[in-house]
């Protein structure tokens, strides 16, 4: 969500607009004397995209429109990089505008990227508010008139009946289908009708009651709380899921990361997914492997114009295989690797470690572990987590989103919006130094793999555009996690090949936006076509020494 950070904006600054052309946002920040504007670029999704996408991953810029105070800026930007919450947008193919909390849909509004209405969800609301214990209350008067005698009385009764009816709400809440854990719960218990003889008045008394504490509640959420931290959803809920993790069949490329990502985990579910990478066949030659992210994948360009593409163009005689998958880090590479290892021959591997967000990305949540880290971390090293995949019937159950009617009623509920955001929080981003003893643990447990397999196995550290264009590249953050990354690889031992001054001198010669992507005026931290032939021609002439043996000591 846009405005979500940990530094309060100046008084009176408000988030005014969201305007989306094709994979850029543009959101406009207005304050008393000033008015400021942040893009947003999606590293995870084409230009063309026609999907809702949800992100943490994009490029950002700030800008004052005019003199914007600089604590405006740094608020903007603070709250947008928080990482507290993901950023959404939808990806027209033409442009289009998406309202925030408080303003209305612009009339030039593509029809593709119209609102939905939201009559719809309100109606789903009161059929399972409603509907289900009405319909359970003349099921269960019908049976009693049937069988002429008391119908599910008693304690036993009491016992099992509930008992059955959350059973029977965990199955229907993970069948293929998909509908919510909670929404299932609340049609189950609220059909229990059936066993139910309560009074008119009795009922009436309860809805009542229910309905002023709820009202009571909204009046306090709206004048005594501050507003809540989140905007008000663009398009009603989903009562329908989709499937948080597909399996089966052979895997294509979908465009969802994490997805892709939990493919190559589990390839044995996803047919094709190393073919997608390279083929079955080395052709007896020597085989590196290359592990990152989308800075080894090659976003923004297409796979053949990555540089482990042209490595193999300058070194036919050995097979360069890219394994970058977007929005990964150094515990996911390590899984990778291995699946890798168990499946082909491969005689040299590779960790791509980005100073930009590496660190910052250990440990994520993964859907397809049980929306948690892929690693647990011992007195024996790093431990895979999730050998085998959480289900799609499991992930649902375990993190089912809030019941139906409460995300419904986000449209116009403060106290509805206060929840679904409370609900949705991420986990508190944890700072870097609370990171490196797990990214130590994973490359040195990388380091005894890759031994123990007979595999050679390297590091090589790729920098952060925003730091070498920066005044002082070698004072910015980014040069302090790879000054420590390096630090760390040496000190267990680990060959590691730095890319800083290559990149910062080629960026002297040629100008960064050669090197990197550079669409509209957007400055992307991804290699350019460019960029990738040149750092690959450059890192042609290294490989061959970084895995040379060791001569021996006299």
């Amino acid at each position: 969500m846009l405005g979500i950070g940990t530094n309060d904006l100046p008084g009176k600054c408000n988030i005014v607009s969201v305007s989306i052309d094709g994979s850029v946002a543009v959101a406009k920040y207005t304050c008393p004397a000033a008015q400021a504007e942040i893009s947003l670029q999606h590293r995870d999704a084409e230009p063309d995209a026609g999907a809702v996408v949800r992100t943490e991953k994009f490029s950002l810029t700030a800008s004052g429109k005019p003199r914007a105070p600089q604590e405006l800026i740094d608020g903007i930007t603070d709250r947008v990089r928080s990482r507290e919450g993901s950023f959404e947008w939808t990806l027209w193919a033409t442009s289009a505008t998406a309202p925030v909390a408080g303003s209305a849909t612009p009339s030039s509004a593509t029809p593709d990227g119209a609102p939905k209405p939201w009559w719809p969800a309100w109606l789903i609301s009161l059929a399972l508010l409603l509907g289900a214990p009405m319909a359970g209350h003349v099921v269960g008067g019908l049976i009693r008139r049937v069988l002429t005698r008391e119908f599910l009385r008693g304690f036993l009764a009491a016992l099992v009946v509930p008992s059955a009816s959350v059973t029977l709400a965990v199955l229907l809440a993970t069948q293929r289908w998909h509908v919510g854990l909670w929404d299932s719960v609340l049609t189950v218990l609220g059909s229990r009708g059936n066993g139910a003889r309560a009074g008119r008045a009795s009922i009436l008394l309860s809805v009542g009651s229910a309905a002023l504490s709820l009202g009571l509640c909204e009046v306090a959420s709206r004048t005594l709380l501050p507003a809540p931290r989140a905007a008000i959803p663009r398009d009603p809920p989903r009562f329908v899921l989709d499937d948080p993790n597909t399996y089966g069949g052979t895997f294509h490329p979908n465009g969802d990361w994490q997805q892709e990502a939990c493919a190559f985990l589990y390839p044995d579910l996803h047919p094709g997914v190393f073919e997608s990478r390279a083929p079955s066949g080395d052709g007896r030659r020597p085989v590196v492997l290359h592990v990152g992210d989308s800075m080894v994948q090659g976003y923004g360009v297409v796979m053949a114009e990555s540089f482990p593409a042209r490595l193999s163009e300058i070194d036919p005689g050995t097979l360069h295989i890219n394994a970058g998958v977007a929005a990964m880090s150094v515990d996911y590479y390590l899984l990778h690797a291995e699946r890798w290892l168990a499946r082909r021959h491969i005689d040299r591997v590779v960790f791509y470690v980005f100073v930009g967000n590496d660190l910052d990305e250990i440990d994520q949540e993964m859907a397809c572990c049980w929306d948690g880290p892929l690693l647990d971390y011992g007195p024996d090293g790093p431990r895979e987590r999730c050998p085998k995949p959480a289900s799609s019937d499991d992930a649902l159950a375990w993190h089912s989103p809030l019941p139906y009617p409460v995300r419904a009623a986000t449209k116009f509920s403060s106290l509805a919006l206060r929840l679904a955001a409370l609900y949705s929080g991420s986990r508190p981003k944890r700072e870097h130094d609370s990171k490196w003893p797990h990214f130590e643990a994973v490359m040195g447990a990388a380091r005894d793999r890759m031994v123990a397999s007979g595999v050679g196995f390297a590091v090589v550290l790729l920098p952060l555009r925003e730091a070498l264009q920066s005044a002082e590249p070698k004072q910015s953050e980014a040069y302090a996690v790879r000054t420590r990354a390096m630090e760390t690889c040496n000190r267990l031992g680990i060959r590691t090949l730095d890319t800083w001054d290559f990149f910062e001198g080629a960026g002297h010669r040629t100008g960064l936006a050669r090197l990197f992507i550079t669409r509209d005026g957007f400055e992307d931290l991804h290699f350019s076509a460019e960029g990738n032939e040149q750092f690959a021609r450059w890192l042609a002439r290294r490989l061959g020494a970084l895995f040379a043996p060791v001569p021996a000591p006299n």
